[in-house]
């Protein structure tokens, strides 16, 4: 069985790195619900499609770490 993302870790993550409005630029999820979710207010409003564009966002954040990390070949 698939664990539940957590949404608000995944969006602290994410703002490591970059603004709320860089964020909302960089996946389509409004500014509004991004301050929701990094501030741990309620979550039964965002869109499936919002989540999974954060989800997504978080992904490739994770593989370009990933990336990074390995040694290289020279």
């Amino acid at each position: 069985m698939l664990e539940k993302p957590n949404l608000q870790e995944i969006v602290n993550k994410l703002l490591e790195n970059r603004t709320q409005k860089e964020l909302h630029k960089m996946t389509g999820v409004p500014q509004s619900t991004i301050s929701c979710l990094k501030n741990g207010k309620d979550k039964r409003q965002i869109t499936y499609d919002n989540a999974f564009a954060l989800i997504n966002a978080f992904e490739k954040d994770k593989l370009k770490s990933d990336k990074s990390k390995t040694p290289s070949d020279n």
